[in-house]
């Protein structure tokens, strides 16, 4: 029966639409105005903090240059006054000490050195007075300096202090009849440093020297940053390896070049320069938030100004929110009642439950979800009218009996929700009993003309999931189709849990899945070897299904074979492994190979039909398979369903040429009685007995013994399967099993690994034989 809008519930539509539509266009309106002003503003910053770092950066790289040209111009001008004092000692016949003293003092006019030496061809140094002086610069300076070449130590130790020492070679010099070669000029370290000074970005940025691997050599006296004894090494921890080599290839290759670095917590600009006809490098920097100083105001008055903006576009939604209100207020005066059965609709019904569940916090409160089975029919037959009043009925009846926190809505056509209050559970299902007894009664004293339907109940119990109650319906209904129950004949409840709803939607999945899975070829069949308890070698295998997905990847059997069973589609899929085992079968036999028994599965689901084996002898004529060499095995508790059905099954299928084993022996409750009224051909003991937690019981040997004397009796040979261990292939010897199947031995695997270990297996035989 479908829902018919009202002349109020058409009003209340017209009026939401109109409300809708103006607070949609406001509402883009003002979104688009606040995000082209808002983009504007932050591009508008992006700009221009770019134009700044740019000119920061430019402005440190001029700075480098111009302190890299002095300190160049410096080391050029000492180079040019020892030339000059080589040429003014020339210019004595016989040099002395006093000479050289002389010229030094002379040269002290115009120059800012510390001291003049002479170096004699032993490389040991002499000051003005002729007193030996430690050079402490190790064996570069030395080398260097015997080799006649002009060079420069930054850090020399003369007369216990530190200096930085010039040398350039002399041309056959002696002075009080030593042999000088050279002839060098120290300077205060700090004097260079003074190089370094900057005063610019308000005393922030500073300077070093250093050398191309890094180690420190000069550093300014207002340096704010202590980079230790390696720059490189200091910095290693802020920049990619990938960075940290370019820097040393720029060091090698006397390339400038600037990056961004962090320093005991400091991030900096560093450009490094390098000093022309030297193996220094100029490091200058600055801490990062100096340069960021303009673009943070400018950051501050563009978030001012979206601010602004947003305060704005505020104002707007307030305004646009009161003129919502005020719609609001004409559509809350509109009554929520159902057009059927004159109560609540089920957004009327939705709004009371959620006030009780806020007011109400520790009570128990369920959903009950109420579906009139076949009551279209009812409709078909009385008319609309008839159908409406019965509506009208149900609903009058229940809601006489709820209290006051309890409520009821129709959701539409035949189908309610309940909102009930309870203590426990039992309490629900004499509540519903209770209800359908009314409505019983009602029927039989007005003789209607009309049966009541069979009302279905689904349950869900509210608890503390946070879920809207669209989503409570859903699992209310969703235990009907899962966990349907009887209390009696016409009154059906589920009651729904976490389980039930994961376990369906899987199922579903699952169900989309199979046709194109079994089309596309998805579905494998693995084979775990059987092993003989004597020799412990494959005497067999079974064939098992496995599901390799294309979207999912491996799905395993205790997953979707449950499902199939249910659903019937295992029928499809036991046909299909049959086949798969026949054309491997057949495959061994064209090409020489032995074949060996091969069980395989049938599913209880096939004994509904009669006939269920005529595909299976069709595929095996197909396929020309010897008798006996496929075994089909069936499960144990068949047997407790249907004996005698069972008994019949194992003639037919002996009678087709097939082995017959009964699966899973153990599991079940079937006797041993019965057993021996069942002429299988094997007997597999359930893994259960295998199972870690029984390992070693001298309990589980006796029963296991016990099954497999009973089996031998009866001629059966016996299969123990799921075993793990090795004890128990060891208690499986003594006690007489004839095969045993499991993980101690093999999985289940490809077809392709089977045939390579059962050839394997069959290799070492003839290799063995050929030995002998």
């Amino acid at each position: 029966m479908k829902k018919k809008e009202t002349t109020g519930s058409i009003q209340y539509n017209h009026i939401e639409r109109n409300e809708r539509k103006i607070f949609r266009i406001f509402a883009v309106f003002c979104s688009a105005l606040c995000l082209i002003v808002g983009t504007s503003c932050f591009w508008f910053y992006g700009k221009i903090n770019e134009t700044i770092k740019d000119e920061s950066s430019s402005y440190l790289q001029e700075i480098s240059s111009r302190i890299e040209s002095s300190i160049n111009q410096s080391i050029n001008d000492t180079y040019l006054m020892l030339h000059a004092t080589d040429s003014m000692l020339s210019g004595n016949e016989t040099l002395t000490f006093d000479s050289f003293r002389n010229v030094s003092d002379y040269q002290r006019q115009y120059w800012d050195f510390d001291k003049l030496l002479l170096i004699d061809e032993n490389g040991n140094a002499y000051d003005e007075n002729g007193y030996s002086i430690f050079l402490s610069g190790g064996s570069y300076l030395q080398e260097t300096i015997l080799n006649k070449e002009e060079v420069m130590s930054p850090s020399q130790i003369v007369d216990g202090k530190e200096v930085s020492i010039f040398v350039v070679p002399l041309q056959n010099k002696k002075v009080n009849d030593i042999e000088m070669i050279a002839i060098a000029a120290t300077f205060d370290t700090n004097k260079i440093a003074q190089f370094l000074s900057l005063t610019s970005f308000n005393d922030q940025a500073y300077s070093q020297i250093i050398s191309k691997d890094g180690t420190m050599i000069i550093t300014s006296s207002d340096a704010n940053s202590n980079f230790g004894y390696n720059v490189l090494s200091s910095i290693s921890d802020s920049l990619s390896k990938e960075k940290i080599e370019q820097i040393k290839n720029d060091f090698k290759s006397n390339i400038k070049g600037q990056t961004t670095v962090t320093v005991n917590d400091v991030k900096q600009e560093m450009v490094y320069y390098p000093i022309e006809d030297s193996n220094w490098i100029l490091l200058t920097l600055i801490p990062s938030q100096v340069i960021n100083a303009k673009s943070n105001i400018l950051l501050m008055i563009t978030l001012i100004i979206t601010g602004f903006i947003f305060i704005a576009f505020t104002f707007l939604v307030i305004a646009l929110i009161v003129t919502f209100n005020r719609y609001q207020k004409r559509l809350e005066r509109i009554a929520f009642v159902d057009e059927v059965t004159g109560g609540h609709t089920i957004d009327k019904f939705y709004e009371l439950a959620s006030n009780i569940l806020s007011k109400n916090q520790k009570d128990h409160f369920a959903i009950i979800y109420v579906n009139l089975e076949k009551f279209k029919i009812l409709n078909d037959k009385f008319g609309r009218k008839t159908g409406d009043e019965i509506l009208r009925l149900l609903y009058r009846l229940v809601t006489s009996e709820l209290s006051t926190n309890e409520y009821m809505a129709r959701i539409s056509a035949d189908n309610y929700c309940i909102f009930l209050q309870y203590t426990d559970v039992d309490e629900i299902l004499d509540r519903i009993e209770t209800w359908y007894e009314s409505a019983s009664k009602y029927v039989s004293e007005n003789k209607t003309v009309w049966a009541l339907p069979t009302g279905q109940f689904g349950i869900y119990y509210i608890g503390n999931d946070d879920l809207s109650f669209p989503q409570m319906i859903d699992r209310a209904k969703l235990s009907l189709k899962e966990n349907s129950q009887s209390i009696n004949s016409k009154v059906h409840y589920g009651v729904y849990n976490e389980k039930v709803r994961r376990l369906l939607i899987r199922e579903k999945q699952l169900e989309d899945m199979m046709d194109f899975a079994l089309k596309n070829n998805e579905f494998r069949m693995y084979l775990q070897p059987k092993y003989s308890v004597k020799n412990e070698r494959i005497i067999g295998a079974e064939a098992l299904a496995r599901w390799q997905s294309e979207s999912e990847g491996m799905i395993y059997p205790n997953e979707f074979i449950p499902l199939f069973e249910k659903n019937g589609f295992i029928v499809q899929l036991d046909i299909w492994m049959f086949e798969q085992l026949c054309k491997l079968l057949r495959s061994w036999i064209d090409k020489g190979k032995k074949p060996i028994k091969i069980s395989i599965n049938c599913s209880r689901v096939h004994l509904r039909n009669k006939n269920f084996l005529n595909p299976y002898i069709q595929l095996k004529e197909k396929y020309n398979i010897p008798d006996y060499l496929i075994e089909i095995e069936l499960t144990e508790n068949i047997v407790i369903e249907d004996a005698e059905r069972f008994k019949d099954v194992v003639n037919e299928i002996h009678k087709a040429g097939f082995g017959c084993s009964m699966d899973d022996f153990g599991s079940g409750y079937s006797s041993l009685n019965m057993i021996q009224e069942i002429s299988v051909d094997t007997l597999k003991i359930d893994k259960v007995f295998f199972s870690k937690e029984r390992q070693d019981s001298e309990r589980t040997e006796s029963v296991v013994s016990n099954i497999i004397g009973m089996a031998q009796a009866l001629s059966m040979k016996t299969v123990a399967e799921g075993v793990e261990y090795p004890e128990q292939i060891t208690m499986l010897k003594r006690v007489g099993c004839n095969i045993i199947q499991g993980y101690v031995y093999a999985r289940p695997m490809t077809i392709e690994d089977f045939e390579k270990l059962w050839d394997a297996e069959n290799q070492g035989d003839n290799h063995n034989e050929e030995t002998d």
